[in-house]
This record gives C-alpha cells, sequence and structure tokens, in this order.
C-alpha cells in the first residue's frame, strides 16, 4: 500500500485527488489531509438543504461536494481525514469495519474509551468523533472517514443549523448527532500532527511494505485540471443536487410571505409567490425576474435588492429563498 499525506489544506485539490488516485490509478493508497474550514457534502445530497447558506456566504465558508456517499460534515484544521483507496474481489466490496479497525485500534491504544455505532461511525461517551462512507467503482473501493479532534464545534454547530424538511426531494438527508473533539478525551495533550504521525504508523504495522510517496509534477497537472473543471465548479457542488421543490413562509406581526420553488439541475422551473401586504403584480414581477436563473445565494440576492418594492422589507423577503 502506498501512503500520501496532502502537502495542501485546499479542499478542493483534496478531494480532487481522492477520486485521481481511486479512478485514475490502479495501485492500493492510503491518503491522509486535513482541509482549511469548509462544508464536504455527500454524493447525493441537496447541497442546499444541508448548509445555512448565509452563513457559509458571510464566512467564506466553500461547499465542496465529495465522490462519497453519506451525509455532510465540516472541515477544519482540527479535523483530519483519511481515505482506503484499494482494489477488492468478490461479490460484498464493502467492509467498513474492515478500514476502520487500524483507526479503531490506535484511539484505544492512545487511551481513547472508542465505540463503534450502528452507521459505522466512531463514538466517544455518546459522542460522534468520526463518519465514514464508501464507493465502489469497478472492483476500486474509497473509503473516507473523518477524525474530529480539536475542530471549532460553534462553527460547526452555525454552518448546520439549517431545517431540512422544508425540501421535498430525493436526496439523501445527513443524520445529525451530538459531536464531541477527540482531544478532550486525552490524558495527555498531543499535537494533531501527531496523531497523524501515529495514524500513518499503524497503517504501516497493519499493510507489510507500505511506503510513503508524494504526487510528482504529472499527477499534481492532472489533479489541478480536476479540481478546476469540477470540484471548482458550481455545477458539481450545487447544481448536481437532486432535483427538490421548497417552500417557506415569512410571518411578521400579521404579514405572510410565502414562497414555493422548484429547482432542477441547480435552476428555477416553477416559483409561486403569495403575500397579504405585496401586490400581486409586484410578485409576478419577482417570479418573472427569477425564472430560469441559477439557485443560488448572491444571484437572488442582487435579483431581490434590484427589485421595484420598499427596501424595508426586501431582506426579510430575501431570507424566505433559503434555508437560514
Amino acid at each position: 500500500m502506498n501512503i500520501i499525506q496532502s502537502k495542501t489544506f485546499n479542499p478542493y485539490f483534496n478531494l480532487a485527488t481522492e477520486e485521481y488516485l481511486f479512478k485514475k490509478k490502479i495501485e492500493n493508497y492510503f491518503f491522509i489531509f486535513r482541509n482549511r474550514p469548509s462544508v464536504i457534502i455527500g454524493k447525493h445530497q441537496n447541497a442546499y438543504a444541508e448548509v445555512n447558506y448565509a452563513e457559509i456566504i458571510q464566512s467564506n465558508i466553500p461547499v465542496v461536494r465529495r465522490l462519497s456517499g453519506g451525509g455532510t460534515v465540516f472541515h477544519d484544521l482540527g479535523n483530519i481525514n483519511f481515505s482506503f483507496i484499494v482494489n477488492r474481489e468478490g461479490e460484498n466490496l464493502v467492509d467498513f469495519k474492515k478500514h476502520m479497525q487500524p483507526i479503531y485500534e490506535l484511539l484505544l491504544e492512545i487511551g481513547i474509551n472508542v465505540k463503534i455505532g450502528e452507521r459505522n461511525d466512531l463514538f466517544i461517551e455518546g459522542k460522534k468523533i468520526s463518519g465514514n462512507a464508501e464507493h465502489i467503482f469497478k472492483n476500486r473501493v474509497l473509503h473516507h472517514g473523518t477524525l474530529l479532534f480539536s475542530a471549532d464545534l460553534e462553527q460547526l454547530k452555525k454552518i448546520l443549523n439549517t431545517n431540512p424538511d422544508l425540501y421535498r426531494g430525493r436526496a439523501i438527508q445527513s443524520v445529525r448527532s451530538e459531536v464531541g473533539n477527540i482531544a478532550n478525551y486525552l490524558e495527555n495533550t498531543i499535537h494533531v500532527d501527531r496523531l497523524i504521525q501515529l495514524i500513518i504508523e499503524k497503517i504501516k504495522v497493519k499493510n507489510a511494505g507500505c511506503r510513503i510517496i508524494k504526487l510528482n509534477f504529472e499527477n499534481e497537472k492532472e489533479i489541478r485540471s480536476l479540481e478546476n473543471t469540477k470540484y471548482r465548479t458550481w455545477e458539481w457542488n450545487f447544481a448536481y443536487s437532486p432535483d427538490f421543490e421548497f417552500t417557506k413562509t415569512i410571518k411578521s406581526n400579521n404579514n405572510f410571505f410565502t414562497c414555493f420553488l422548484k429547482i432542477e439541475k441547480g435552476y428555477f422551473t416553477k416559483i409561486h409567490l403569495t403575500s397579504n401586504f405585496i401586490a400581486e403584480d409586484k410578485l409576478k414581477q419577482l417570479e418573472e425576474a427569477l425564472k430560469n436563473t441559477k439557485y443560488e445565494y448572491t444571484l437572488q440576492q442582487r435579483i431581490v435588492n434590484e427589485w421595484r418594492i420598499a427596501n424595508k422589507i426586501k431582506t426579510d423577503i430575501f431570507k424566505a429563498f433559503f434555508n437560514n
């Protein structure tokens, strides 16, 4: 098995590296990395339903869709990400416990009383510290896992504070769990870099003939291309979301504003607005302005701001369009 430790905190590049090693190579790999603050969603999720859109815009935090399924996770430099990319034979290629075992054993060895949950996640005293997902391509298996070591849990809660019930569609919704940081349960303090090295050493023990390698220039060139043509694009990160319908009502005193939206491949295909304090012709103007545009925060904000209606209510109206 080849071990690669990423030298960048760029989430777009790191997820592109996963796919490159998974689909373009034939060797077995263990890839370990950290990302700067970012939200990573599962392949089959609705990006809009998973995040507080206003919060990620304000905090300038990217949303990136990964290749594997599973739920949404928040990454920062206190979160360790690891991937097993291996060739498997036979009918049952999925084997979560096999890939989680070395991580589970290591945590026990450093004094963490860790448990494996029903969904193949890891818990400490009932708090989730690791989520895992797998993806199959031909005879290749990508097992992706996370380890919350010293993540900003307050930021995590703000960004993932959503109401998924506003959405109707076929997207996979995240199962929210109370989370915790490994660092809070260690008797002897260690740095996140030290835990990464311990993980690498454990993988080497478990896999005879392991070698640590680096990506070469040609590897990085292909990964950069994949990063720019896929992982940085609105089409992959947002428009790839399954089609959905969204309904939300904003109330203030005795006034209300309701929007019904149908989004297909990231674009408005149906809009119906109702209100008891805005004239119907004004609502029709906004419906026409939004028709066939991207369901995208800054674009909708600009369209609403250009709408010919009193400025004092535009902010509340705009809130109706997203899961804030």
